[in-house]
């Protein structure tokens, strides 16, 4: 069974919306009604599931996959990213998943919104 984008995303609340389309630089405002952020975010290719999901807060991601139907066991933020990917992405199709974190190094670590790099397949234990 794959899961809509769109159904994915409607389990957010419009301020979770909101900030993800401004981080994926999309041409939206506060004033915009969830349905419009949904209509904008949903089927933008600038808005990569493998970079978004591992943003959220644990309780997001946890309550994201009750929503969907799909197993909420596990303590890992990853667990449950993992689990939403495999659930978005069309049969047949690679799943992405999305990188690990890094350490911090240095006098100054990136936000996890940066650090991020492009995945490519799930791994098939999962």
């Amino acid at each position: 069974m794959t899961i809509k984008r769109r159904d994915l995303f409607d389990t957010l609340s419009k301020p979770e919306l909101l900030e993800i389309a401004r981080r994926c630089e999309l041409d939206v405002n506060a004033k915009m009604t969830k349905e419009d952020l949904l209509d904008r975010l949903a089927p933008s290719e600038r808005a990569e599931l493998a970079k978004i999901l591992p943003t959220l807060a644990y309780e997001s991601l946890k309550a994201m996959c009750k929503d969907l139907g799909l197993s909420v066991e596990g303590r890992e933020k990853s667990i449950f990213v993992a689990r939403l990917l495999v659930a978005v992405t069309p049969e047949g199709k690679p799943v992405p998943v999305a990188a690990p974190r890094t350490t911090r190094t240095g006098s100054g670590a990136k936000s996890t919104w940066a650090r991020l790099s492009d995945v490519e397949t799930v791994p098939a234990w999962l």
